[in-house]
């Protein structure tokens, strides 16, 4: 690399200036004249394939991305990962509580709770949710904590809460005729 002699006068030169910038400021001017004079030398080399600055810079600028256009393609891609992350756990949220109700879990919320970090063993693909690794997430919290799940009544076979039917009918025969049995009245 030829070095260049640098005939124009930088801010801070000349009568004693640089001693006013102090050492970092000497450091940022020396720094910038290194700058420039490789711009030059590299403005040289391009001029010597016989192409004027002009078509240089065009060519140049066609084919880079500024800092800025970079900075900004990357914001982009972490937003939508970001974006896609979150909507991936409400997906995920959504479906623990999905098949906790219909495993007849008292409050399917909780499931969540109890799942953890093993909520992050759920796979979500652009199909949706892997509804399977979820139930056998959830089959293992019913094993391990048999309380948050309704139990079925052993008489009757239906589960308490909603949709469970009683034992007895609403006008009262039931517990006539139960009397009745028990007491051998006819």
């Amino acid at each position: 690399m030829t070095e260049t002699t640098d005939t124009t006068q930088t801010p801070g030169q000349g009568e004693g200036g640089e001693e006013q910038l102090g050492d970092a400021g000497k450091r940022a001017l020396d720094r910038m004249k290194e700058e420039r004079n490789d711009a030059r030398t590299a403005l040289k080399a391009f001029q010597d394939l016989g192409l004027p600055a002009d078509e240089l810079g065009e060519i140049v600028k066609k084919h880079t991305e500024t800092d800025q256009e970079a900075a900004l393609a990357q914001a982009r891609q972490e937003g939508a990962q970001e974006a896609r992350k979150t909507f991936e756990q409400q997906l995920t949220a959504l479906a623990v509580r999905e098949r906790a109700a219909a495993k007849g879990f008292h409050e399917p919320e909780a499931a969540l709770l109890f799942l953890g970090d093993r909520v992050s063993e759920i796979t979500v693909t652009d199909e949706g949710v892997d509804t399977s690794s979820v139930d056998t997430l959830l089959d293992d919290v019913a094993t391990n904590h048999q309380y948050l799940v309704r139990q079925k009544d052993e008489g009757s076979g239906s589960s308490f809460g909603l949709g469970a039917q009683s034992a007895l009918p609403l006008n009262g025969d039931g517990i006539e005729h139960a009397l009745k049995t028990k007491l051998g009245i006819k």
